[in-house]
């Protein structure tokens, strides 16, 4: 009788972990419910606020092959101080389809050469709703044309649901991998300078046209059981320092 006992508690205790397991996994329609209010936020997103205007911004057919987002929110926005910068966001429905899908695999696979990668850090962007820690990177790229190099600045952060906002890869990784939360998706952040913009300007540009982002942001952090955006994956603060809100987007 014992030696059929361990086999029997063994058992039970495996499938006592995958019934766990089950009970943790939102059902399909949640799922698809959940894809469907995070796409209706990214999609809500404003086009115009303030003094800044807008023109869409078009993802090559190849990237949407392979992102197959559920959500895209592409727009290079400007004003009349000849300010500017390109904003995206990418949801896709499955972490995998965002795996190596960031700027130091992205823009030197279109011709852009690896300039300098600053420390990452944490900014602090307030909007009406509160305020917001978002860990992110700085990517400088440059590329020779005829006799001139050119040289573009992006940031970039991802959204995981159940996760802190992070800057670094090995956590979208690390989401693709895991059966419970990967089918809840990923979206990244992407904001790149307008060429020519000074580098201290860079901060308050950062802040102004990622405002109106956090309400998309926020959909997707809904999903998590803690929405703590300075986890683990937060870098230090570095050299930016948050400008002060000025108005908040609509």
């Amino acid at each position: 009788m014992r030696r059929l006992l361990v086999p029997i508690l063994c058992t039970c205790a495996i499938m006592a972990g995958l019934a766990a397991d089950q009970l943790r996994r939102p059902a399909a329609r949640d799922v698809d419910a959940y894809h469907e209010r995070v796409r209706a936020a990214v999609m809500s997103l404003p086009t115009e606020f303030g003094n800044w205007r807008s023109r869409e911004e078009s993802i090559p057919p190849q990237a949407m092959e392979l992102l197959r987002p559920n959500a895209l929110f592409g727009r290079t926005f400007f004003n009349d101080d000849g300010k500017g910068g390109t904003v995206y966001v990418i949801q896709s429905r499955d972490v995998r389809d965002l795996r190596g899908h960031y700027p130091p695999v992205c823009y030197p696979a279109h011709g852009w050469q690896e300039g300098q990668y600053s420390q990452p850090q944490t900014i602090t962007v307030t909007d009406s709703h509160g305020t917001m820690h978002i860990p992110i990177r700085r990517y400088e790229f440059v590329r020779q044309n005829m006799n001139q190099q050119i040289r573009l600045v992006t940031y970039c952060f991802f959204v995981l649901p159940e996760q802190p906002l992070t800057w670094d890869m090995q956590a979208v990784y690390k989401a693709a991998g895991s059966p419970t939360v990967r089918h809840l998706g990923a979206a990244q952040v992407q904001l790149a300078m307008r060429m020519g913009t000074p580098v201290q300007d860079e901060p308050a540009l950062l802040t102004e046209l990622l405002r109106p982002v956090l309400p998309a942001v926020r959909e997707i952090l809904n999903q998590s059981r803690a929405a703590d955006t300075t986890g683990p994956h937060a870098g230090p603060a570095g050299p930016i320092t948050p400008a002060p809100a000025q108005g908040v987007a609509r």
